[in-house]
This record gives structure tokens, sequence and C-alpha cells, in this order.
């Protein structure tokens, strides 16, 4: 019994022993950790993660947006060398088909077609926007068709709508059916037929032949470019002119329905005579 006394004596004392050391030994903890820097508690940190900020949709769009694009002809224009040079060659790109404006029609259709209508207004001396008048009114305002193939009732055929008596010559008959290809046959029959592109055969469905009976016909009719410089009388002529090629009659002599066809033409004619030079100048291959 003495000796747990004596134990539990013992621990008593060393429990009062640490209750009078314990203030210093706090005061000498404190002191020693005011004494740490923040940089030992860093050491053993991971390094900061620097989050790199992606552009946003937004403005990749806008980069997108301000970044300069190469500059866009505002009328495109295709080299000599990249024309075809026959209908077959334009139908197998194309197709037939009618187009309602100049400016609609493929890039180099339209350097083909002012190219061979320029060539043949100056063999002429035909404005070059008279032979248009011509095809436009032929399609009562629904365009150009420069490829056009079909037949009409009346066997009228390529763009300026050329009937058989007019292209063989009416010295051979006024029932013909037939248009004729050798241009000396055409010759002696007084046609319009012509051999225009030189390939040895007046082929009224090729655009340069057709073209070159359009040209002679409205030229007959008093047609010429030096009309050019008189616009009121340039429109008269070509009034009745274009009557006559339809009708064989002057405007005023002809029914209402060719009066119509002329009004159609003369229509386009008056809008778009001032813009030939541009046309030609863009697209017209030959020097």
């Amino acid at each position: 019994m003495s000796s747990v006394r004596k134990q539990t004596n013992g621990a008593g004392s060393d429990y009062l022993l640490l209750l009078v050391l314990m203030p210093f030994v706090s005061a000498v903890l404190l002191l020693a950790g005011s004494g740490q820097s923040t940089q030992a508690t860093e050491i053993g940190s991971p390094p900061p993660v620097v989050i790199q900020q992606q552009p946003t949709a937004m403005a990749a769009t806008y980069e997108e947006s301000t970044t300069e694009q190469p500059s866009k002809t505002a009328v495109p224009v295709v080299a000599a060398a990249d024309i075809p040079d026959t209908n077959a060659e334009f139908l197998a790109l194309y197709g037939e088909k009618n187009y309602p404006t100049l400016q609609s029609m493929p890039a180099d259709m339209l350097s083909w077609y002012l190219t061979w209508v320029h060539r043949v207004a100056i063999a002429y001396d035909v404005p070059e926007e008279d032979i248009l008048t011509v095809h436009f009114a032929e399609l009562m305002g629904n365009g150009f068709n420069p490829l056009e193939t079909r037949r009409s009732r009346s066997l009228a055929a390529g763009p300026g709508q050329i009937i058989p008596q007019t292209w063989n010559g009416w010295s051979c008959g006024s029932h013909q059916t037939v248009f004729m290809s050798d241009p000396a046959q055409i010759q002696a029959c007084g046609g319009l037929g012509t051999d225009f592109d030189g390939n040895g055969i007046a082929d009224v469905d090729t655009l340069p032949d057709n073209l070159a009976a359009t040209a002679q016909h409205i030229k007959r009719d008093g047609v010429s470019k030096s009309l050019q410089s008189n616009a009121s009388l340039h429109e008269n002529i070509l009034r009745d002119a274009l009557s006559k090629y339809n009708s064989n009659k002057t405007y005023w002599q002809a029914p209402a329905i060719t009066r119509t066809y002329v009004d159609i033409g003369l229509r386009w004619w008056r809008e778009n005579a001032p813009l030939m030079a541009v046309y030609l100048s863009v697209y017209v291959q030959d020097e």
C-alpha cells in the first residue's frame, strides 16, 4: 500500500513540474513560430499554375473577318487561250439555255459571244448593240441564247432566227425547208448565208455564220455605225430595220405582234447601248 502511495506522489510532483514549466515552453514555441518565414511553407508546395486564356469563338471570328482578303475583280475576264472556239465546246460545257442578261452568262461564254459580235460588226459596219438588240427581241425579252439550235415553227434557226429563204436566197424558191451550206450556191441564190468563221461551210447553227446573216439583214435596211453619233436618227432607223427583220414591213405597217417585238428590242437598246463600249473593252479578246 505504501508503494502505491509513493507512485502516486511521484506522478503528482511530475504533473506539478509540468504545470510550472508549461508557460516557459509555450513562450519558446511561440517565439520559434514567429521567426519562421512563409518561404518554408512554399518550398514543398507545387509551383503556381498559369492558365493560358484561349481566344473565344467570337474573337476567332473577328480575327478572320479582319484579316485582309485578296481583292476580287468586279468583272471576271478569261484569257483568249482559255476560250473554246466552237458552239459544240460551249454546248458541252453549259448546255443550251437562255440567259436573262449579258452579265448572267459565264464569263468565258460572254467573252466568246461578244468577240464574235464585235468581229461581225466591224466586218459589216453595223453597231454591236444593234445585233444584240435583234437577239434580245427574237427571244421576246427573255434574254440571250448564243447557242440556240432549236427550230421555230417557221424553221428559223440560231440566235438571229434566220429562216431558210433568207439564208439560201429567195430566188431559189419561197418554200425552202433546208439550209444550204455551200457558200457559192448561197451566193448564186442571193442569200445571206455566210461562212464567216472560214471553215468552208456556211452553217446557220454556228454563232459566227448566224451573226453574219443578221448583220447583213439590218445593214441593208439602213443600219450602220455612222448612226451612233445621232441617237434619235439611230433609233428611228433601227425601229424600221427590226420591224422588217421580223415581218418585212415598216414599224407602222407591221402587225401588233411585230410592234411589240420591236418595242422590246428598243427598250433593251436604250438601256444598254451607252454601256456597249465598256462591255467590249472588258470582254472582247481581239487586239
